[in-house]
């Protein structure tokens, strides 16, 4: 089954995703193929990642809190290692697998004081992502994205950072179509010399920095919420986009 919408590429209904919708009623627009971001449809996800992954890193943190008093060692190298390598590993960014320099840099860079990495990070920073991508030869903006999402969320933060994930970024066109989103208007104001991406060219989607993407996710965020009488979270918000089409082909 093909929805053809505005889009270049059509949405289909991968199989997998038909029986994750129908098997847990998930409310879904079988018009459109996107799966609503509702609050109800957040509860559901959220206890299907609770059942079906286990939090590693988190554990790894805490255990590391609890040898230091119950603050994590901000300037322990190995502690960030141990951490980011979890971190690393359950998202299958596999930075550390291939590019082990680039990961060490990482390190480097937020156990030197200088860098403020952990004020930025409870203020919700948003340059610290790409400053973190930064830190490597290749992009790595998965993996910079979820360091400051997860440890963010470990610190107590709570709710700062979107992920930068492949499969956000590819549903992102479809998702700002179908809730009706301005974006162009926020885009105008805060990049008054700079054009639009064509958001249907995966070229455009994946040039985005982190900033860029964040101003259209959030942008997205409040559509919704005004909608909702609890609203989402970023989080939730994340997870319901990626759990969903997690099955769909790269």
């Amino acid at each position: 089954m093909i929805i053809q919408i505005r889009y270049k590429k059509p949405l289909e209904l991968h199989q997998d995703l038909a029986k994750l919708v129908q098997d847990n009623h998930l409310d879904m627009d079988y018009t459109k193929n996107i799966v609503k971001l509702t609050k109800d449809n957040s509860n559901i996800i959220e206890k299907l990642i609770e059942d079906n992954y286990i939090p590693f890193s988190q554990m790894i943190y805490k255990h590391y809190c609890n040898q230091n008093g119950g603050a994590f060692p901000n300037t322990d190298k190995n502690a960030w290692k141990a951490v980011l390598i979890m971190i690393d590993f359950e998202n299958s960014t596999q930075v550390r697998r291939f590019y082990k320099a680039d990961f060490d840099n990482i390190i480097d860079y937020i156990v030197n004081p200088s860098n403020n990495f952990t004020t930025r990070l409870s203020k919700g920073d948003i340059s610290l992502v790409d400053d973190i991508n930064k830190q490597s030869t290749r992009n790595i903006k998965s993996l910079s994205s979820k360091i400051c999402k997860y440890m963010a969320e470990y610190m107590g933060f709570k709710d700062k950072y979107f992920i930068n994930d492949y499969y956000i970024r590819s549903m992102l066109p479809y998702y700002l179509d179908y809730y009706k989103v301005d974006w162009k208007v926020d885009w105008k104001n805060k990049y008054p010399n700079k054009k639009y991406p064509d958001l249907t060219i995966m070229n455009h989607r994946e040039s985005l920095n982190y900033e860029e993407l964040f101003l259209l996710l959030d942008a997205l965020l409040n559509e919704v919420n005004k909608t909702q009488t609890t609203p989402l979270t970023k989080s939730e918000l994340d997870h319901i986009i990626w759990y969903c089409y997690k099955f769909y082909d790269k």
